[in-house]
């Protein structure tokens, strides 16, 4: 246990340290930036104690040492901005968590400013839009609150943030959507002529306001910006504990790569063998280098977050924007001449060389970061180029290997013997043998089953799969088994009388790799029902001839019960898991078909509701339906015949849908390759597929949720017809 001395000398100890680097920092990046060639003379003095002329003195107490203060000036800013605070609006009301059909409501705006100057004003000015069938907006009220003005309830919370209020009635016979909008704005007034804006902000929510007096209004606010102060009671040890972290470990590696590539540039095929010394020496050089542009970077990135007009005295952001940018820009031109000077010098290279080296490495840099940006982008193709990259490179260092053996064979002035060739031989029936033993005891990368592909039409499958059909004997066609190739357990089989249909097994195409495998568990032992082709699904039964899957997400997730005429699905939150659940029909195939659903949204969170036509094992059609107004028509490419996952074909908004808690009949109509979106008996959306054509298959439904659960959905009826 410490004592209260042992505590105070660490304290002594840390305010030291503190002071001591507010002096070296300083100082270190200045001596960097005014003679970048003084860094190796001095890293070469530290590192080798022979040619110090005190050898008790600790290396770099002079100055930082190269990789703590690249450390300092670029992690710890980036460990930092986690904690600052977010500046905006939010706007809320009492009718978000207590439900209500009173049609007065009041809003409250809080906004948090970046300036903290007590010789401004405020103004909130809030509007009032509404909805039109065409999908427009409307302006019907505007109300301004400033000094002075007949409605103000402007009030000041403290120096950075500041409280609003604005009540509004809705008419009661204009039901539709409203959206509430308030503009806050701080302001230096020193004339009606003159009345420079230092900030201004927006937020906004929407209101759905029921045609009956009695039903409840909705209020939707997931657009509105959640904009509470993150930075709020942070203290020294909130910042500590985010450096004590292992992300944090992995961040320090990740800014030592550009030193180290630069490193590798100046030093890599020479001539002369690496050793720890030069390449430390090197290494340590470049990140006292990359000290002043990682300084100059965040501290203009700090600059830019906490700007406001008054700043440059309210000059524009023509003028103020430049010279934000000059610092960055200016250091990395410094950065550029300073790098070329040392490839030059470090590989004897003159002229356009060392000037496309840098440029060079500067570009892998440049790529790396626009990959780490977009890593959601590019995760699964990191993820597959590594596993076909490593088997090849192996291959490469073999046959270097073989190079550097000949050639070593030739500077003794020996050729290839027969004894060598044998040596050859010998091992490459080691390595088929190898891999024979492997295979034999059963080690193998897993892999689904091969897929099924149902068809009714054997002309519109392409010629080869047409000479598969014929080289198929007939006693194949005397039933239909549908086996998906994200389910581990066979379904039931049903017998189909009108149209003969032939599976074609398609062993070259790899199965599905994105939903999760889910075994259909029926709701009742009762055996399978045919239906006819076009009918009307009431759900007052069991629905044991559908098969479920989900394509993320967790089984855990998902709770559905057909009861009282209606199929239920809640999808429960798990984890931070997105569920995305299927249920698809397996009563029968369809070439021309339209899928009517009437769906009832039971929960105030965004949710998305899928009709689907044509599914198979290769793909299908997917219409998503969201309650906040808007679709979206995906080709789902199971097996990456032409681009597998979620293909969006067309997307948009409608003021057709019922938004919010309420019912809606949603239709999807697949003719071949014209597909057709309605609401509400509505035509909405219309397009033609020219590149997947998916031309038969089965219907199905689905439920799913952009970000926020629990999802509660009720299906009171399901409608195949013919379009």
């Amino acid at each position: 246990m410490k004592t209260i001395v042992s505590v105070l000398q660490d304290i002594e100890k840390l305010i030291y340290k503190v002071l001591l680097w507010i002096i070296l920092i300083p100082k270190t990046i200045v001596k960097v930036t005014l003679h970048p060639g003084w860094a190796r003379d001095y890293i070469s003095q530290e590192l080798n104690p022979a040619q110090k002329p005190d050898e008790e003195h600790a290396p770099f107490d002079e100055y930082m040492s190269p990789v703590l203060l690249l450390l300092v000036v670029a992690l710890i800013p980036a460990l930092v901005f986690n904690f600052l605070p977010t500046f905006g609006t939010t706007i809320s009301s009492s009718a978000d968590e207590k439900p209500t059909n009173d049609r007065t409501l009041v809003f409250e705006a809080l906004t948090d400013f970046k300036s903290a100057s007590t010789e401004m004003d405020y103004s909130h000015t809030w509007t009032v839009e509404k909805v039109q069938a065409d999908g427009s907006y409307t302006e019907i009220y505007r109300e301004d609150h400033f000094p002075g003005s007949a409605i103000n309830f402007i009030e000041l919370v403290d120096n950075n943030t500041v409280k609003d209020r604005f009540q509004y009635t809705f008419p009661e016979l204009e039901s539709g959507e409203y959206y509430i909008n308030v503009y806050p704005v701080k302001y230096y007034y020193v004339s009606q002529q003159n009345t420079p804006v230092l900030e201004i902000y927006k937020a906004f929510l929407k209101v759905t306001v029921p045609f009956k007096s009695e039903d409840q209004l909705v209020i939707s606010n997931d657009s509105a910006k959640s904009l509470t102060a993150k930075g709020a009671n942070v203290g020294i040890e909130d910042i500590v504990a985010q450096i004590q972290k292992e992300n944090t470990i992995f961040l320090a590696l990740a800014l030592m790569i550009p030193p180290l590539l630069f490193t590798l540039a100046a030093k890599l095929f020479m001539g002369k063998p690496l050793g720890e010394t030069s390449l430390k020496e090197s290494f340590y050089a470049q990140c006292y280098y990359f000290s002043p542009l990682s300084l100059a970077i965040w501290a203009t990135y700090y600059a830019y977050y906490f700007f406001t007009a008054d700043a440059y005295f309210y000059v524009g952001n023509g003028v103020s924007l430049p010279i934000l940018l000059a610092p960055p820009v200016l250091t990395a031109l410094w950065f550029f001449w300073v790098e070329t000077q040392v490839i030059a010098a470090e590989r004897k290279v003159y002229g356009i060389k060392p000037f496309m080296i840098v440029a060079v490495c500067v570009s892998i840099l440049g790529f790396a970061v626009y990959v780490f940006l977009d890593i959601q982008k590019f995760q699964d193709r990191l993820r597959l180029f590594g596993i076909q990259i490593y088997p090849v490179l192996s291959a490469v260092l073999i046959l270097a290997f073989a190079i550097v053996w000949y050639r070593g064979q030739r500077a003794q002035k020996k050729g290839v013997t027969l004894a060598n060739l044998l040596w050859v031989g010998a091992g490459f029936v080691v390595l088929v043998i190898a891999m024979q033993f492997i295979s034999f005891k059963g080690v193998s990368i897993p892999a689904a089953p091969p897929p099924v592909v149902v068809v009714t039409n054997i002309a519109e499958l392409p010629p080869v799969q047409q000479t598969q059909i014929a080289e198929i004997p007939t006693s194949t066609a005397e039933q239909v088994v549908f086996a998906p190739a994200f389910v581990d357990t066979p379904t039931p089989t049903l017998e189909v009388t009108p149209t003969p249909i032939i599976e074609i097994p398609i062993t070259e195409t790899p199965a599905i790799e994105t939903p999760t495998a889910t075994p259909f568990i029926p709701f009742t032992d009762t055996p399978t029902s045919v239906h006819q082709p076009y009918y009307t699904e009431e759900f007052d039964g069991n629905i044991a001839n559908w098969f479920e899957f989900m394509s993320s997400g967790d089984p855990q997730m998902v709770e559905k019960r057909v009861d009282a005429g209606r199929l239920s699905i809640n999808l429960l939150p798990l984890d931070d898991k997105l569920p995305w659940f299927y249920l698809i029909s397996n009563s029968f195939t369809y070439a021309n078909v339209k899928v009517e659903a009437l769906v009832t949204n039971r929960g105030p969170n965004t949710t998305y509701v899928s009709t689907i036509c044509h599914y198979s094992d290769i793909g299908w059609y997917e219409f998503v339906f969201s309650s906040a107004g808007t679709y979206t028509i995906y080709a789902v490419d199971s097996v990456g015949l032409v681009n597998q996952g979620y293909n969006e074909l067309i997307s948009g908004a409608s003021p057709i849908f019922n938004t919010g808690m309420s019912t809606n009949v949603i239709t999807a109509e697949c003719k071949g390759s014209e597909l057709n979106l309605y609401v509400n008996q509505t035509l909405v959306q219309s397009v033609i597929d020219t590149k997947f054509n998916f031309a038969q298959g089965k219907i199905g439904l689905a439920v799913s949720s952009p970000d926020k659960l629990p999802v509660n959905v009720d299906f009171e009826s399901l409608t195949i017809s013919e379009p």
